[in-house]
């Protein structure tokens, strides 16, 4: 029985990277883990990094410019009841190499999983630089990139030999609780 696949994405500005930081980090001792770092960074500082390594344009960015996209991935409860901890792994290490191959892995700034809360997900952070090296989340991140990018998604994770569906949901709480009582 296949179950429904989750991809969300929020656009961060600066001001927001720290308490994503702080939710994102707390638990890495244990449960939790980064598939991206071997130990805590900080967010902060490897975004303007990257921002610096790739930003080639000579015009300055906004102080309120999207800095980094995050993004959700996850399934249902009953999903990852259902499958052998190392699959569970592989379904994170393989949703992470679509959204690497897709948005240059340099991009990634961490893919940290958090298997204390239920259901089992995934933040992944990303620096949104276009392919003529700009700050532009809302370039690569249209309604229609946004809506091709979940079909795409989800049949790279089935091809993977996962049995996985779109969730189609207008309202997120409904879809959130969906989730969360599976």
């Amino acid at each position: 029985m296949s179950s429904f696949f989750i991809i969300r994405m929020q656009k961060l500005k600066a001001s927001d990277i720290q308490e994503v930081q702080f939710h994102n980090q707390q638990g890495m001792e244990s449960i939790n883990y980064d598939l991206v770092n071997k130990r805590k960074i900080d967010y902060i500082k490897a975004v303007e990094r990257r921002i610096e390594q790739a930003v080639l344009t000579k015009k300055k960015i906004r102080r309120d410019a999207v800095r980094m996209c995050e993004f959700l991935i996850t399934s249902e409860s009953k999903f990852f009841e259902n499958i052998s901890v190392k699959n569970k792994k592989r379904f994170f290490i393989k949703a992470l190499e679509f959204l690497q191959g897709k948005y240059g892995a340099e991009n990634i700034i961490y893919a940290s999983v958090h298997n204390g809360e239920k259901p089992p997900h995934m933040h992944v952070g990303l620096v949104p630089i276009t392919e003529d090296y700009r700050l532009n989340a809302n370039h690569i991140f249209s309604r229609l990139n946004l809506a091709m990018l979940q079909d795409d998604i989800l049949n790279h994770m089935n091809e993977e030999g996962f049995d996985l569906k779109r969730a189609v949901s207008s309202n997120q709480e409904e879809l959130e609780k969906y989730l969360y009582s599976m």
